[in-house]
């Protein structure tokens, strides 16, 4: 299901309300003017909200260094790329576990 609008129809929580009764997956954007939010959604549940990109203090990125998933050369590494790229912080991080 895709949808496409304007809030001055629906409120976002109208739309998180439809989402989670149906538990769609998925990711819900929303944008003004310059400003732009991320809702993700699992199964009709909010698991994540990010701005894309890499904030200064992204929380994501503090997390994986003040439990040292990261190692420095990594963190600098990480930075390097999205700098280069401009690609989400998530799109960067490896995959395996």
């Amino acid at each position: 299901m895709a949808l496409h609008g304007n809030l001055r129809d629906f409120s976002a929580t109208e739309i998180l309300q439809l989402v989670g009764t149906q538990k769609k997956s998925g990711c819900l954007t929303l944008e003004w003017n310059t400003e732009r939010a991320v809702v993700y959604v699992h199964e009709g549940r909010i698991v994540a909200t990010r701005t894309p990109g890499l904030a200064k203090d992204d929380p994501l990125l503090a997390f994986l260094c003040k439990t040292h998933r990261l190692s420095d050369e990594q963190y600098r590494g990480l930075l390097t790329i999205q700098r280069e790229s401009g690609r989400d912080l998530e799109d960067l991080l490896p995959n395996d576990r």
